[in-house]
């Protein structure tokens, strides 16, 4: 079955970014449906580096939809 990534990315000088939600709302627009909701994981983004130490901050979280067209 086919999965799609969802989710939202967040960028403190660009907002708000959600992918993956046009193409899951095509595929149920042409008769596919949603079977099953999988955990995904978080974005995360550099915001430094000093050479020892790498610092990161929370940029998003993600989905994975499962589509079937049953």
């Amino acid at each position: 079955m086919p999965t799609v990534d969802i989710g939202i990315r967040i960028d403190p000088d660009k907002g708000l970014a959600y992918f993956g939600v046009d193409e899951v709302n095509r595929a149920i627009a042409a008769g596919a449906r949603v079977v099953e909701v999988r955990p995904g994981g978080v974005v995360m983004n550099q915001v430094g580096n000093d050479g020892e130490n790498v610092t990161l901050t929370l940029g998003g979280c993600q989905l994975q939809i499962v589509l079937g067209d049953d």
